[in-house]
């Protein structure tokens, strides 16, 4: 990672934030585009593939920072995304708000309003961040670095927290769609034969269809499926309250739903929540408790948080980018040791004759043969002298121990290395954190 202000004519600073605003909002919108692509392919949530399209292009952001001649083209690319951050929150809301089962008809008409304003959404949020990448490459001084920091420290902190929690939730309870696997029957409904009781639905041309009441009375359940001739609709009331119901009573059903085969009925006791699966068609719809009759219901995971732990790859999500941020962390207390001893370092010149003529007047030093820099200025660090002695016994400054350069610039680019290092972290920790933080704002 190079970190070295980039060798070309720079842009004015309007053009610059225009020029870095308009191509991460670009960015913003195609990762969108791509998300979509791959979600056609792969069995992942369409915001966990966002998110990874999105740090993804953060070289390219910097490339294109690079060739504005912004002078810390890093920053500006690695915290450019951030502020996408709360997109990523909502539509982690709005993936865990999906139901998991659906009862009664939807026409989407929301939905796709949403999907046309979701790329303008996207563009301006992403303008915003290169706006606010650029603010902090041409701003220095230490208060944004303890800034960055501090942040950095906490998403890291934050994200140690999710990953956390949503591990002991999913060591116990399932993610959303797989709700419906580990719960175990509570009663079987036979299929419907010729010896199921029924009467008939008149009109008048002749019966219109049948009534089939089956009562399954450990559950104190009567579950009733009145059938044409080319679909059944499913109704279910309490037997106690009402074994049976007048004959023009209105039943709330759940049309279209289930065939004349098996059917296998689940209690979600916590919740008062009835399932009844069509095993012949795979379909489950809900009901919720009334009195007489239950009432079909969609079910989201919002509605059995209790029972829920986050989706398994918002989980490994948060876990790699927990690692990777760890990884950037443990680089950064390297360059910070090697900023440190940069400031206890000895300053001198590198003469054209491999010594270093040293400005506290001490004895000059060779460099070793197998150190290659350019004459000029250099800092000896701390502990820099070898214990060579190829020339008349003097010990000579071995590779790594002495940095061509300024005092003053070597540790301005070991201050830049540490704050892209915390950018890094804050970009990736922030991201990454918001489908577990949406999680766990809707399961506790």
């Amino acid at each position: 990672m190079s970190v070295a202000p980039a060798m070309r004519r720079p842009l004015s600073p309007g053009l610059s934030v225009l020029v870095i605003g308009l191509s991460t909002g670009s960015v913003s919108v195609a990762a969108l585009v791509v998300a979509a692509i791959l979600n056609a392919f792969l069995d992942l949530p369409f915001v966990i593939l966002t998110i990874a399209v999105v740090l993804a292009t953060i070289p390219l952001l910097t490339t294109v920072a690079a060739r504005t001649g912004i002078a810390h083209p890093w920053l500006t690319g690695a915290l450019a995304p951030v502020t996408l951050a709360p997109l990523f929150f909502l539509g982690a809301l709005y993936d865990l708000n999906q139901p998991i089962i659906i009862s009664n008809w939807r026409c989407g008409t929301g939905d796709i309003a949403l999907l046309m304003v979701l790329p303008f959404v996207y563009g301006g949020f992403g303008l915003l961040g290169g706006i606010l990448g650029i603010a902090l490459a041409t701003r220095g001084g230490p208060r944004p670095a303890l800034a960055l920091r501090a942040l950095a420290l906490g998403g890291l902190a934050t994200a140690v927290a999710l990953v956390a929690w949503s591990t002991v939730q999913a060591a116990h309870h399932p993610e959303p769609h797989a709700l419906l696997g580990p719960l175990p029957p509570s009663a079987i409904v036979p299929p419907l034969d010729g010896e199921t009781p029924h009467e008939e639905l008149p009109s008048k041309d002749g019966p219109s269809g049948y009534r089939f009441a089956q009562t399954l009375p450990e559950l104190d359940v009567v579950v009733e499926r009145s059938c044409s001739a080319s679909s059944c609709s499913l109704s279910l009331w309490r037997h106690h309250t009402m074994p049976t119901p007048p004959h023009n009573t209105s039943r709330p059903s759940v049309f279209d739903s289930t065939s004349r085969g098996r059917l296998e009925v689940r209690r979600i006791a916590e919740h008062d929540v009835w399932l009844v699966k069509d095993v012949d068609h795979g379909r489950s719809v809900a009901f919720r408790k009334a009195d007489p009759f239950y009432v079909p219901t969609d079910i989201s995971p919002r509605d059995l948080r209790h029972a829920l732990s986050p989706p398994h790859p918002y989980i490994v999500m948060g876990a790699l980018a927990l690692g990777l941020g760890a990884l950037l962390q443990g680089w950064r207390q390297r360059v910070t040791a090697q900023l440190r001893r940069t400031e206890r370092g000895r300053t001198g010149v590198l003469g054209e004759n491999g010594w270093i003529s040293f400005e506290d007047a001490t004895a000059p030093q060779r460099v070793a043969p197998d150190l290659i820099l350019p004459p000029g200025p250099v800092v000896v660090l701390e502990g820099g002298a070898g214990q060579g002695t190829p020339y008349r016994g003097e010990a000579t400054v071995g590779a790594g121990a002495c940095l061509p350069g300024e005092r003053a610039a070597v540790l301005a680019d070991f201050r830049v290395r540490c704050a892209v290092l915390d950018t890094l972290t804050l970009t990736l920790t922030a991201l990454t954190a918001m489908p577990l933080l949406a999680a766990w704002h809707l399961f506790t």
